[in-house]
């Protein structure tokens, strides 16, 4: 069975192109869609043909063609022998066919059961606010599946959702005039979606849709619409309609064909009032016989346009054929002038090569100026060599005596540090003797007046004792002995409190000394942790940041080079940022190589000072910040001699530089051709010292602890080896490198100052610890003394108590005891403040010993620091004088640099001149070359004098040319287009004849295809209908007459009593009008079956088969569709009936869907005519 997608070429249009707007087929009744095809006559060009380029005419005689146009058009001719032959077979001829079909094996289905197909089939339905459903889902079984339920259930809603959402017309489903009058009343759009089984090895693009296709149409009340088609787990594939026909033609779904989807209308009509050109319409139509007829048609009126075309290509050719003989006979006449001509062309040629000496003479002129500009650029360069030794010899004494200076400045440090230090401690000592001072005073005042005290309470004592004496003869003698014993207890007790406040004073010089330690660890552990908090930065922006390179340089450099870009002021473009043009090899060397270079990466190099003023322009526009702007020369420096041997790495052997002015900069400024690099600090000071390579400017080395950091070993003084600290640098890297390796070494640096600031933290903890004992200690010993005091308090009031007791023993006593015990009091603090004046008085001489020392050393550290200064201000002036010299010496090195731009710039001027003058002699030489080779020319003749010769020659050779009528090459062009245009015409009308016969030949071949094509279908649509007549025991008998285009059903219901009676003639069966309503739906049911028999598609629809049969036809029906069904092997069916399922015997390839009946929103479909 053929597809519904027809496939045209269309060939290539040139000249003559005819296109037939419509044809028509009289095998339907209504006329056919309008159709296009385009005819070209002409044979195809042979590309590969070569084309005549000489005037000279072979004057062979053009091809012939024979050729006779038929009497009869091509329509016609086909239309006769479509409808010859049309005769069926006669009863006999059927029976034969119905016995055959009977000795047959069993259809496929009988044997081996029918089983579902692998692809091509429905699985499920999807209805959302479609006519009466707001949510319909259908599952299909892949064989039989019966559609039942009330009338108003919306079973034809479903075949309605199937034809609409792959792809069919509302106007074709009888249900509505647009998209619009399917979606349920109050909402504003629906959307429809069928699954399709999509497995197998005939699979539809099987690996991008799976085992599943499902097609998805959503329209709206505005009249919007779109498909959507997903792969089986739901991913959209495509949103165009055309892949939704490809699938349909892909599996010949069909649905647009009358017969194969009977929609409810169409069913009423076709069982019911179908006449008999209305069922052959159906059966022409259904097997798309119709559909190859107009194509035919087509190929036929094509056909005759293209004889209508040879005719008039018949009579072009003749008549260019006498236009070229006219041609011919003009191009034999001229014959003359050929002396003038020869004239001509002898002077035209040195005409042509007198132009190409003048030229070479100015090519001598501007040869020379070539010359005179290189000998200014050897003077200019020899300038320059001369400033830039000298501006090399200021440098490398500026170079040193900012070394010397910051040499300078770091013994500065602990000078100044010494002095401060020195003063504070002079300061701490001045103050600490003026409180001793103070504490002297007051304890020699005390203690004078304690001395006062006790000789007061003696002489008290001694006048009280003797007159106690005199009184008394001593009865308290055991209470006074254990007073003294409670005052030596006091003594004691006072003694320990003495030792323990003279221990505050060291644990307080401890604990400050500790307390010291902690705060110069913990400045040791912040600045620790601000390196571990830069290194963590760095290493977070190198791996958010991997490949960016301009995030190490200001955010609006990309500003800047749009505008360098877009600049054309600039005789050479300017290069820069530097480090964007350099690549580091060794990326363990970044952070050494970075620091060393400095702001040097950032600057940018220009030719001249042009350059270097538009670029400054440029960088204020853009707010770009100051960098520096270094001119310098393209030729690339040759260090080949100057650099150390090959075994050592120097800082150049680890850079690849992509530009030479940037290479040339770094060498003339940094040295980078002789820095070498060692990782080893010990390996470096050996090579350094023992070794000392030859060309060696310097030797760089990395920290033996601190990562990132290294020392950098030069000449000094007296050439002696200097070491210098390189920092680590903490900057974005400005140079190209292997990312993941710098993102490793940091990585490892992180890991390495983490270690680091843990052992700095545990020696704070440590410290802290000890200050926090001492301090526990002081606390302690407070407590102590406190405790004593309490004590000494309680003997004291002991010893009152006791002394009130012997008061009241000798009441007279106690006057004694009063004066006694202010006499012990007053001692005690005599012998307190002694011992508090001695220890003072030692405190005081040594710290005035002290202060005396610390002063003789600040007078010193002053001295020492006065003198750094004054050796520093040297250093300063002295740099400032080198400086300033350095300036005049860099401006002269690059005046002389911009002179050798300038010279340099006029040799180019002056070779692009040459240059030109060479181009415009080569262009000369060329067009002289086309009229001749080269020739001497004339003494004495001049461009003009020859000019005149060759104009007035030719002259004279114009009249007599237009005497003959024209000149020789414009005859001889016309003949020649005359002959070209001849042959081209008689070539067309060949191929025209070649193309006519080639389409007749395929219009008679396809025609009888055609025909036998009809026949076979007709014949197994009879024996089908007769077979399936003959299983409910009726006669039937399908008559086609394709020449009126009639389809007649004869019937009998009475089959075996009139058997004999049809055998021998006398009866042919009854009309279908004649029948009852059941036996005239199912002979029609039959008629379908058959037809569908005929036909290729793997889905058949009917809707509402059984609407006016019995229950007896409509069972036998049921049975019958069935046996039908299940004898297409791998063909799905959908049948819809409103009547129950009950009586029919199903099986397991029969799946029944009942629907429910539905809310509805609304009652009747604006139909149109309803």
């Amino acid at each position: 069975m053929p597809s519904r997608k027809r496939q045209h070429r269309e060939a290539d249009q040139e000249e003559d192109v005819d296109v037939v707007e419509s044809a028509s087929s009289d095998l339907r009744r209504e006329p056919p869609a309008n159709k296009r095809l385009r005819v070209d006559g002409r044979p195809a060009r042979n590309s590969t043909a070569s084309r005549e380029t000489s005037l000279e005419i072979d004057s062979g005689e053009a091809p012939s063609t024979q050729f006779q146009r038929q009497n009869v058009s091509f329509l016609k001719q086909h239309e006769e022998e479509r409808d010859r032959d049309m005769d069926d077979a006669d009863d006999e001829d059927l029976e034969a066919e119905l016995a055959a079909l009977d000795q047959c094996a069993a259809k496929p289905g009988a044997e081996t059961g029918n089983r579902a197909a692998e692809n091509g089939v429905l699985e499920s339905v999807v209805c959302t606010n479609f006519m009466c459903h707001s949510k319909l889902s259908v599952t299909f079984g892949p064989l039989i599946n019966f559609i039942i339920g009330h009338n108003g259930s919306g079973k034809s809603a479903v075949l309605t959702a199937i034809q609409i959402c792959l792809g069919g017309k509302a106007t074709s489903t009888n249900r509505g005039q647009t998209l619009k009058a399917f979606i349920k009343e109050g909402q504003e759009s629906a959307t429809l979606s069928v699954k399709i089984k999509n497995s197998g090895d005939n699979a539809y693009k099987k690996d991008l849709y799976g085992r599943s296709i499902i097609v998805e149409r959503s329209f709206t009340m505005k009249g919007t619409s779109g498909f959507k088609v997903k792969s089986v787990d739901g991913k959209i594939m495509s949103t165009k309609r055309a892949e939704v026909d490809e699938i349909n033609d892909f599996y010949a779904l069909q649905l647009d064909n009358p017969v194969n989807v009977l929609t409810q209308d169409q069913s009423r009509q076709f069982l019911n009032n179908s006449s008999s050109a209305k069922k052959y319409e159906l059966l022409i139509k259904g097997v798309l016989l119709e559909q190859l007829d107009r194509d035919y048609v087509l190929v036929a009126e094509s056909l005759d346009n293209l004889e209508h075309q040879m005719d008039n290509q018949k009579e072009n050719c003749r008549v260019f054929r006498e236009r070229f003989e006219e041609a011919e006979r003009k191009r034999g006449l001229i014959q003359q002038g050929e002396s003038l001509r020869d004239k001509i062309r002898a002077y035209t040629r040195q005409l042509a090569w007198v132009q190409v000496e003048d030229q070479e003479r100015e090519l001598g002129v501007r040869q020379k100026n070539v010359a005179t500009a290189q000998q200014k650029i050897e003077s200019c360069e020899q300038s320059a060599e001369r400033y830039k030794e000298a501006f090399d010899r200021s440098e490398r004494d500026l170079a040193e005596a900012q070394h010397k200076k910051a040499e300078l400045d770091q013994e500065l440090a602990p000078y100044t540090e010494r002095q401060q230090e020195v003063r504070e401690q002079v300061d701490r000592a001045k103050e600490e003797l003026t409180s001793v001072q103070s504490d002297a005073r007051q304890a020699n005042g005390s203690m004078q007046n304690c001395k006062q005290q006790v000789q007061k309470y003696q002489q008290a004592i001694d006048d009280e004792m003797q007159r106690l004496e005199e009184v008394n003869g001593g009865a308290e003698p055991a209470k006074r002995a254990e007073i003294v014993q409670h005052s030596d207890q006091m003594k004691a007790l006072k003694e320990e409190q003495t030792r323990l406040r003279d221990e505050v004073p060291d644990l307080e010089k401890q604990k400050s000394g500790f307390d010291e330690q902690a705060k110069r660890i913990g400045a040791a552990e912040h600045h620790k942790k601000n390196e571990l908090s830069d290194a963590k930065r760095m290493l977070q922006a190198l791996q958010q940041d991997q490949g960016n390179q301009n995030k190490a340089f200001p955010p609006s450099l990309p500003k800047l080079r749009d505008a360098i870009e877009r600049d054309g002021r600039f005789k050479d473009k300017p290069v820069g940022p530097m480090g964007l043009h350099v690549r580091l090899l060794k990326p363990q060397w970044s952070s050494v190589i970075e620091k060393t270079f400095g702001g040097s990466l950032d600057y940018f190099v220009v030719t001249s000072a042009h350059d270097q003023k538009i670029l400054k322009d440029l960088m204020d526009k853009t707010r770009y910040p100051t960098v520096g702007i270094l001119i310098g020369n393209k030729n690339r420096l040759n260090t080949s001699e100057k650099e150390p041997d090959s075994q050592y790495d120097t800082i150049m052997r680890c850079l690849e530089i992509d530009n030479d002015l940037v290479r040339n900069q770094l060498i003339i400024h940094n040295y980078i051709d002789q820095q070498i690099l060692i990782e080893n600090q010990n390996e470096a000071i050996n090579t350094f010292e023992h070794v000392r390579p030859r060309n060696m400017a310097g030797i760089f080395c990395f920290h033996k602890t601190e990562a990132g950091k290294g020392f950098r070993f030069s000449w000094g003084r007296g050439n002696t080896m200097k070491q210098d600290p390189v920092d680590a640098w903490n900057g974005f890297p400005r140079m190209r490198t292997d990312i993941a390796a710098q993102i490793r070494m940091k990585t490892d640096a992180v890991e390495k100052l983490r270690t680091e600031l843990g052992d700095i933290e545990r020696k704070k903890t440590d410290a802290q610890k000890k200050a926090t004992g001492f301090a526990q200690q002081i606390s302690q010993n407070g407590k102590q003394i406190k405790v004593m005091t309490r004590k000494i308090q309680e003997e004291q009031d002991t010893i009152d108590k006791l002394n009130e007791e012997i008061q009241l023993l000798n009441p007279q006593e106690g006057t004694l005891d009063g004066h006694k015990a202010n006499l012990n009091e007053a001692q005690e603090d005599f012998e307190y403040y002694r011992q508090q004046m001695e220890e003072i008085t030692g405190r005081q001489n040594e710290i005035a010993e002290n202060a005396e020392q610390l002063e003789e050393e600040l007078k010193n550290a002053v001295a020492e620091l006065d003198g750094k200064n004054k050796e520093i201000e040297k250093s300063a002036k002295k740099i400032k004088k080198l400086e300033d010299k350095r300036s005049d010496k860099l401006r002269d090195k690059n005046a002389a640099i911009a002179q050798i731009e300038d010279a340099k710039a006029d040799k180019a001027h002056a070779e692009a001149n040459y240059r030109d003058q060479e181009d415009l002699i080569k262009e000369f030489i060329s067009q002289a070359e086309q009229v001749s080779l080269r020739i001497p020319v004339e003494r004495g003749e001049t461009h003009d004098s020859l000019t005149n010769k060759v104009n007035k020659f030719q002259a004279d050779l114009d009249r007599f040319e237009r005497e003959v009528g024209g000149d020789t090459e414009l005859i001889t062009r016309l003949a020649f287009e005359a002959r070209e245009v001849h042959y081209g015409h008689e070539r067309h009308f060949k191929g025209m004849v070649k193309l006519s016969e080639t389409l007749a030949n395929a219009l008679r071949e396809r025609r009888g295809r055609w025909k036998h094509f009809r026949q076979a279908i007709s014949s197994r649509a009879r024996s089908e209908f007769m077979e399936l007549m003959k299983r409910r025991g009726m006669y039937g008998k399908m008559v086609i007459d394709h020449h009126n285009k009639l389809l007649e059903l004869q019937v009998d219901p009475n089959a075996s009593t009139n058997k004999r009676q049809r055998k021998s003639g006398d009866q042919q069966g009854r009309q279908t009008r004649t029948l009852s309503g059941g036996e005239k739906s199912f002979s029609t049911i039959c008629m379908l079956l058959a037809l569908w028999e005929a036909m290729g598609s793997p889905i058949r629809c009917l809707d509402e088969f059984d609407v006016f049969m019995d229950s007896v036809n409509r069972d036998q029906s049921m049975r019958m569709l069935i046996d039908a069904a299940r004898d297409n092997v791998g063909r799905q069916f959908v049948l819809i009936t409103p009547q129950a399922m009950g009586s029919a015997e199903l099986g397991t390839d029969v799946k029944v869907i009942r629907l429910s009946d539905p809310e509805r929103g609304q009652t009747t479909l604006n139909l149109p005519g309803a």
